[in-house]
């Protein structure tokens, strides 16, 4: 996800928080800005494909560098094989 759709997530789910006035809030006490937010989802991110052993590479699009994960279609395809 881009930095901008990641703000405006997290700004739906302040607006959803507020509409459920919910008394506990662990969204908001663990977010205390968007930022943050941001830079926990990407550090999930990263937690999430290490393990996997996916390949990493920034795309330059339109100015716009992109950071984004992979993996070799053969090995995918062998992972499946030997998984099903």
């Amino acid at each position: 996800m881009s930095q901008k759709q990641l703000q405006k997530l997290y700004k739906y789910t302040k607006v959803v928080k507020q509409g459920t006035n919910a008394t506990i809030k662990p969204f908001s006490d663990a977010f205390k800005t968007a930022d943050r937010f941001i830079a926990s989802v990407r550090r999930f991110k990263r937690a999430l494909t290490a393990p996997l052993k996916w390949k990493e590479a920034s795309m330059k699009i339109d100015g716009q560098v992109y950071n984004v994960c992979f993996r070799d279609a053969l090995e995918a395809i062998r992972s499946e094989v030997v998984n099903t």
